[in-house]
């Protein structure tokens, strides 16, 4: 099985471990699905920019805070340098509410991260591994009861190599259950 596989497996593990930990009265799930537009910086190619989707998974623990599980990535097959570049990433939030609004929030988040480059040359396949913190911020509209309507932006690696930066918007819905 694949590493990749294995962490997103940990991160739903990790993520279902932390809803049974949290007392019934409070505990209200949700699950989002996001469409990505990542942006990588390269030091061989100006950005790369594979699109792709995001599943959250989160659990609300009162007004203002959540926790949150994110597992994604994206393809980009136009990039000049490479013949297929993707990205795949996970994370886990805690995430916070400033309320705009009766309907609307503006949230921040931040927790730790981990994300693989995966680029397709005549010669192989080469794979690189990040991981550390990640932070964002976003706006979440209520549009009924059950449904959100949700954008945001996440930073997801900082380092000093051939791929320096990995970022994302994200749009997307998010239903509560």
């Amino acid at each position: 099985m694949s590493h990749k596989y294995v962490r997103a497996a940990a991160v739903a593990v990790f993520a279902l471990a932390i809803v049974g930990a949290v007392p019934a009265t409070h505990a209200e799930g949700y699950i989002g699905l996001d469409g990505s537009s990542i942006n990588v910086d390269s030091s061989v190619e100006d950005d790369i920019n594979p699109r792709g989707l995001r599943l959250r998974l989160g659990l609300r623990l009162n007004e203002l805070f959540d926790i949150e599980a994110h597992v994604g990535g994206g393809r980009d097959g136009t990039t000049t340098a490479f013949e297929k570049f993707s990205t795949t990433y996970y994370g886990v939030y805690l995430k916070g509410y400033l309320p705009v609004g009766r309907r609307s929030a503006l949230f921040f988040l931040a927790g730790g991260a981990g994300v693989e480059f995966t680029q397709n040359l005549d010669t192989g396949k080469f794979s690189d591994d990040r991981n550390g913190l990640s932070y964002g911020i976003g706006l979440e509209t209520q549009l009924s009861k059950y449904v959100d309507l949700s954008a945001d932006f996440i930073q997801y690696t900082l380092s000093d190599d051939q791929f320096s930066d990995a970022s994302a918007v994200n749009l997307g819905v998010k239903l509560y259950f």
